[in-house]
């Protein structure tokens, strides 16, 4: 199970599991496994929408590969974000950067530019 609370970055973060391991080898690795079926692409999206019930404020500065690969795995499995927990941390993510953008279009259900 991914976790009840959904905390699972946050508890991830307070064992120091995800600070030596950046966004981007989360992403990367994760996106490995969501190659190898549709299922599979569906329960990694899960996951990291899960996993940003817990994101912390403010988000880490890494964030947009982690964001980017939940948007591509939307769009993949035709599944926009759903949890509300999750879409409310989401959009606490500010500024201009790539992370924001894809923060909005996320919760958009648009396009990131």
């Amino acid at each position: 199970m991914i976790g009840q609370s959904g905390d699972l970055l946050q508890a991830l973060r307070a064992d120091k599991l995800i600070y030596p391991i950046k966004c981007a080898r989360w992403a990367k690795r994760l996106q490995d496994a969501a190659r190898a079926s549709a299922h599979r692409a569906a329960f990694v999206r899960n996951l990291i929408e899960r996993a940003l019930r817990g994101l912390p404020t403010p988000p880490p500065a890494d964030l947009g590969p982690l964001l980017a690969l939940l948007r591509e795995l939307c769009v993949e499995t035709s599944t926009p974000m759903q949890d509300p927990e999750a879409r409310a941390k989401l959009a606490t993510v500010g500024g201009g950067g790539a992370p924001a953008r894809l923060a909005r279009a996320l919760l958009d259900g648009a396009p990131a530019a």
